[in-house]
Parts: structure tokens; C-alpha cells; sequence
């Protein structure tokens, strides 16, 4: 799709649901297929901003097998 919104809002959901290995991968996607540098950036702080997030799951339930492969996909 080549306009930005859709990109927008596919990814929104997709870290609104915590599954921040495909936001990353959708947002590389994205780029690929033209989103505008200003849009990129912001998606790219709100993924980065989710990584605190899992860095606090994964304190809170050091044991929580799904809060470290999270963790682990989100810094590939």
C-alpha cells in the first residue's frame, strides 16, 4: 500500500498488542515500500518505546518465557 496511514495504523495495532517482532517487521516493509522519513522516524520511536516494556515484563517475571522471546525478537 503506498499510503502512510495504513501503515500508521497496521503497525499501531499490531504494538498495541504487544507483538512488537512483527510492527518491527511491518515497519520494515514500510519502509521498503516508500513511507516518508517523518512517518518512519515516529514509528521508530514508538517501537523503540516499547522496549522498556519488555525490559519491565521480564524484571517483573524474570521466569516468563514469553517476556524473554519477546525481548529477544525485539533486539535482533
Amino acid at each position: 500500500p503506498s499510503h502512510h496511514q495504513y501503515w500508521v495504523s497496521y503497525i499501531s495495532a499490531q504494538l498495541q498488542t504487544d507483538d512488537l517482532e512483527a510492527a518491527r517487521r511491518t515497519f520494515d516493509l514500510a519502509q521498503v515500500n516508500g513511507l516518508p522519513e517523518g512517518v518512519a522516524a515516529s514509528l521508530r520511536r514508538q517501537i523503540d518505546l516499547s522496549l522498556p516494556a519488555l525490559r519491565a515484563a521480564v524484571a517483573a517475571d524474570p521466569y516468563s518465557a514469553e517476556a524473554h522471546t519477546n525481548l529477544g525478537a525485539t533486539l535482533k
